[in-house]
């Protein structure tokens, strides 16, 4: 993946992780180079994301019309979109068990990981036990997917040494990871599984509900299977969505 005007990376030699804001950036100057190379490509367009790419479309729409005036942003799609995870922060501490959901430790510590880089200040290592610092070191060396594989059978709990309330931390972790709910100007389309158990439905709920309290234009369609099913059984929406909004004036 080449990076564009990163906002202090992660560095990981298979996996670079990236806030949010540097991705969308990314995707901005993506465009503007594919209108370099060919000219002729219209200057309307759309993004479309899953599951950490609708983070990222979710982020370029908010800041694509002002960062990006010159193209025409008309609309985002983001399919399972992981949100609000700053507010379970607080619940977490070495009582939290193994839970019901998929890859919760290697995304729980690639969270971690994120947040030691950009927020040294916080001291995240304090935090855990040495089998917390050893999956942080491990999902560093590998990709997500390859790192389930070995930590899966590790709780939450048996990563962290004390609980995560400290405010400085919480004010850091919400600044890395809060999806931005205000301003945006371009139509929205979020598409959600009712059996994800990635990005569970109830945290989408609140996206959601901060969208639509923001004004935004918000089209929401629920699905009935799981994360990975959601980007493929929304096709015909997300579709019917992209001709709608590119094909408007």
């Amino acid at each position: 993946m080449r990076r564009t005007r990163p906002d202090r990376p992660v560095r990981s030699p298979r996996c670079l992780r990236f806030r949010r804001s540097s991705q969308a950036r990314s995707t901005i100057d993506g465009v503007r180079a594919a209108r370099t190379v060919v000219p002729e490509l219209s200057d309307r367009w759309a993004v479309l994301g899953q599951s950490q790419g609708g983070q990222t479309a979710l982020f370029t729409a908010r800041i694509a019309p002002e960062d990006a005036p010159e193209l025409r942003l008309r609309g985002a799609i983001a399919t399972g979109p992981p949100s609000n995870l700053d507010n379970i922060a607080p619940l977490l501490g070495p009582w939290v068990p193994r839970l019901p959901l998929r890859m919760t430790t290697a995304y729980f510590a690639s969270i971690l990981v994120g947040l030691r880089e950009t927020a040294p200040e916080v001291d995240v290592d304090s935090y855990l036990t040495p089998v917390g610092r050893d999956v942080l070191a491990l999902v560093e060396r590998e990709c997500v997917t390859e790192a389930d594989a070995m930590v899966r059978d590790i709780s939450i709990g048996d990563m962290l040494a004390k609980p995560l309330a400290d405010p400085a931390l919480l004010a850091a972790a919400r600044s890395m990871l809060r999806i931005p709910t205000e301003g945006h100007t371009v139509p929205l389309f979020i598409g959600q599984g009712l059996t994800d158990r990635d990005v569970p439905a109830p945290l989408s709920a609140g996206l959601v509900a901060e969208l639509t309290l923001a004004g935004a234009d918000l089209e929401v369609v629920v699905y009935p299977g799981d994360h990975l099913a959601t980007a493929r059984d929304s096709l015909p929406d997300t579709m019917a969505f992209l001709h709608r909004v590119l094909d408007s004036s």
